[in-house]
């Protein structure tokens, strides 16, 4: 469940917006408390997350073999609306792909299904164990990567030992790799997560596990910025960690904890209200109460005369 009335929670996202320096205003820091992820049984290990802004459906995936589930959560409440068992995919990472209208992510490598798999929905989104490959190989970096979309690049990157990669998302082609300069002393990112902020000339996040925050870098991989979670659960250098919908998402142990970094992609508005209809007098009624009046004011009349 949300753990701030989203009332108070906007008007602290926009207050902090708005205070953090020009150049990276959209970066929230440090991060704010937000939505939790249920997970009611949960198996094997927890990998990542993607949010759905169609439907406003948050997705958790979960590695160690094709058995391993998919999940899907309300994305208002954070509740698991569908545990989808055997997901049919060993996953790493996943996002969201507006050009295939759904979740696709990637595996461990050499593994055996070495593709982007992107599962299918139902009509109300929620993910099922059947699907596609939409590419392959992966041409990943390392075996246990976690990958992520550039939405803006059409690039889906990948982080390994200090360099970002990059894979044309059309052409499965490896375009030149970035090394990471300017990353603050004392900090050690997990070794396999990379996650997409939009953010203009911080286009990249990573998670110090350290320091509990959230490291920024350009398209350069230039470091830019942090945001620092505070009483962030453990994590370690592997798994655990997910990015989506502008937050970092952190597993508690029967769940994820969500916290916002950045503006994410706004939720589907609720329909419009329906209209009240307002009642309307019929002629005879004005009518009449037009004589009352009348009645009543040459009443008032007599009385000041007499």
């Amino acid at each position: 469940m949300s753990m701030f009335p989203s009332l108070f929670r906007g008007g602290l996202v926009a207050a902090l917006l708005i205070s953090a320096p020009a150049l990276h205003a959209q970066i929230v820091a440090p991060a704010v408390s937000d939505i939790v992820l249920e997970v009611v049984s949960p198996s094997c290990t927890p990998m990542d997350i993607a949010y759905n802004p169609v439907q406003n459906l948050y997705y958790s995936v979960y590695g160690g073999g094709p058995s391993c589930p998919i999940i899907t959560h309300d994305g208002a409440t954070g509740d698991e609306l569908l545990n989808t068992s055997s997901s049919s995919h060993d996953w790493r990472g996943v996002w969201w792909n507006a050009d295939v209208g759904g979740p696709e992510g990637n595996p461990c490598s050499s593994c055996a299904r070495e593709a982007i798999w992107a599962p299918e929905l139902d009509g109300a989104g929620f993910a099922l164990a059947t699907g596609q490959i939409t590419l392959t190989p992966t041409n990943q970096p390392a075996f246990q990567s976690q990958g992520d979309l550039d939405t803006d690049m059409n690039e889906i990157i990948y982080y390994s030992s200090n360099q970002i990669f990059r894979v044309d998302r059309d052409t499965n082609a490896n375009l030149p790799t970035l090394s990471l300069s300017g990353t603050p002393a004392g900090a050690n990112l997990n070794s396999n997560l990379i996650g997409y902020s939009g953010i203009a000339d911080a286009e990249y996040m990573l998670w110090d596990f350290s320091n509990d925050r959230v490291l920024f870098y350009d398209r350069t991989g230039a470091y830019q910025g942090e945001s620092a979670v505070a009483g962030a659960p453990p994590t370690s250098d592997s798994w655990n960690v997910g990015f989506a919908n502008g937050r970092v998402f952190i597993w508690n142990g029967s769940g994820w904890n969500g916290y916002i970094v950045g503006p994410g992609t706004s939720a589907p508005a609720p329909p419009p209200a329906a209209a009240v209809p307002v009642p309307t007098l019929g002629l005879g009624l004005l009518v009449s109460l037009a004589l009352l009046l009348g009645w009543f004011g040459a009443a008032q009349l007599r009385s000041r005369s007499a």
